[in-house]
């Protein structure tokens, strides 16, 4: 894992810590969706989410969805896959 540094006038302004960590990576992951660099099943499991909790997130934000490509259909069944059983 890496460590970056922010402003301390950003980090008072996002929250305490934990809350800081987190809301850091869901807005690079995000960015990377957006920018297509990593696809929708890749973000949801850099981000501990379902496939559909990544796609809800994305919807709370505004961010649209576009119908994924083949090439992810197997990431998206390795998904679907590891969350079966998980409640």
């Amino acid at each position: 894992m890496r460590t970056i540094s922010i402003p301390d006038e950003v980090a008072e302004i996002l929250g305490d810590e934990p809350e800081l960590s987190r809301k850091v990576l869901e807005a690079i992951v995000l960015e990377l969706f957006r920018s297509q660099k990593i696809s929708a099943g890749k973000a949801a499991e850099i981000l501990g989410l379902s496939y559909r909790s990544f796609l809800e997130l994305l919807a709370s934000k505004e961010i649209p969805f576009v119908v994924t490509p083949p090439r992810e259909q197997d990431e998206i069944n390795a998904i679907f896959a590891s969350q079966e059983g998980k409640g």
